[in-house]
């Protein structure tokens, strides 16, 4: 695990050497206050320099690691102090333990009209020694205007909510989404206070609904709120 910085005229220099040789960086005013140090005509803001970072990442056919993904590369624990942390599914051995987290939501008919079975997608899930807590999916789908993410499933077992794991599974999905190319991500919910969420944290907004199948979810709501956000 290294990171390569540079001060003054090396910052970019230095970004650039370590992103394209497969290390992590550091950037920011305390390094440099300028983008264009020959010149320094223009003092700059972190935000500037942060986001000449992610292109030099873009470029470089890497994308930038969510929070999740950085506490567990440095080994620290997950959100709000607790111990989980989040991998790739592995199927078919991971099965039963994601179908015990759906059915807390009663969303563990796979497969069925409402939901293809796990092999379509990607899949993702949030474990403590060894046991599954939590479940997110999302696939991508093609549109006129470019790729569109569609989240499929997430669920966190009740006596794990509020460890910030449907947080963290929804800033990995959203930025894997993003990094693939999505422009903009499509999530079904039917529950009021699942809605409210994903407005509040995530700048959804409520674009329609859709007839559920056959009950899946909340047992006496029969459709599905639909709600978009860009993937900026």
């Amino acid at each position: 695990m290294w990171a390569g910085a540079g001060i003054g005229a090396l910052q970019l220099t230095a970004n650039a050497l370590a992103l394209f040789s497969g290390g992590h960086v550091r950037t920011g005013l305390e390094d440099n206050p300028h983008l264009d140090w020959s010149r320094r005509e223009t003092a700059t803001g972190n935000a500037d320099l942060v986001e000449r970072v992610v292109g030099l990442a873009a470029a470089a056919g890497r994308r930038i690691a969510t929070a999740a993904e950085a506490r567990e590369m440095l080994g620290l624990p997950g959100g709000s102090g607790a111990g989980y942390r989040i991998r790739p599914a592995a199927l078919p051995a991971d099965r039963k333990g994601m179908l015990s987290v759906l059915a807390t939501a009663n969303m563990h008919h796979v497969p069925s009209a409402e939901m293809d079975d796990f092999e379509v997608g990607h899949w993702y899930v949030a474990e403590d020694d060894g046991t599954i807590l939590g479940v997110a999916g999302y696939r991508l789908l093609p549109s006129a205007d470019g790729l569109v993410g569609k989240t499929t499933l997430l669920a966190v077992t009740p006596g794990n909510r509020g460890r910030g794991i449907g947080q963290a599974l929804q800033e990995l999905r959203m930025a894997l989404m993003r990094g693939a190319g999505a422009k903009r991500v499509i999530t079904n919910a039917d529950r009021p206070p699942t809605i409210d969420w994903y407005q509040r944290k995530f700048g959804y907004r409520v674009v329609g609904e859709v007839k559920k199948l056959h009950e899946f979810g909340l047992p006496d709501v029969d459709h599905w709120t639909t709600l978009e956000a860009p993937l900026r």
